[in-house]
């Protein structure tokens, strides 16, 4: 279950960091950063995500979930069956459903959010 949450956070953190502006990366970030840390993804790791496939900061498993979500978030109906191949050498099918829903449901709750300009209650 921590490779759900780390790459749904992990894939939106490089969607909003590289698809908008100074401002508005900041308030998209900041909540996923947050996320992030609660479940163990280091300072590091987040700003490494720009070259994750070559950053020895992420194991494989890492590097194949992250370039998952990114490619859910830009472009799902680009999936074909060699990017399942490569999830499911770490995922059963459940767990793939489970990523998919976790991934869309952070890209649909940031462009609710974009759209009416609502900056997220980090809680503290």
């Amino acid at each position: 279950m921590f490779q759900v949450a780390h790459a749904s956070d992990c894939g939106v953190s490089t969607h909003a960091r590289q698809n908008s502006t100074p401002q508005a990366e900041a308030c998209a970030t900041r909540p996923h950063i947050a996320s992030s840390k609660r479940a163990g993804v280091t300072a590091e790791q987040v700003a490494a995500l720009p070259f994750c496939s070559r950053s020895p900061l992420f194991d494989e498993n890492e590097k194949v979930t992250i370039l998952f979500a990114d490619r859910v978030t830009r472009g799902a109906s680009g999936i074909r069956a060699p990017e399942f191949q490569e999830m499911r050498k770490f995922y059963d099918e459940g767990q793939i459903v489970e990523l998919i829903l976790a991934i869309c449901t952070a890209n649909f709750t940031n462009r609710f959010n974009d759209a009416l300009e609502n900056i997220p209650d980090l809680g503290v």
